[in-house]
């Protein structure tokens, strides 16, 4: 799932925390191997929208410290 898809889904789930995850690509779908994850708090008043942009302004910046780590 992409996009508000996946937000969606983790509000439908009830979930209180959904993940920003960064894995080894491999030829199945997210199926590599988990390099990093950082914790998004689901909020009670959250919209599949409100969740989207708040992990969108963590994805660069955790991108960016995992790769740094990595390499």
């Amino acid at each position: 799932m992409y996009k508000t898809r996946v937000h969606k889904a983790v509000l439908a789930s009830g979930v209180k925390t959904t993940y920003i995850t960064i894995h080894k690509v491999t030829h199945g779908y997210d199926t590599g191997e988990i390099i990093a994850q950082l914790a998004i708090p689901v909020n009670v008043d959250d919209t599949a929208e409100s969740l989207q942009q708040r992990v969108k302004e963590q994805e660069g910046k955790f991108l960016v410290s995992v790769l740094r780590q990595y390499i």
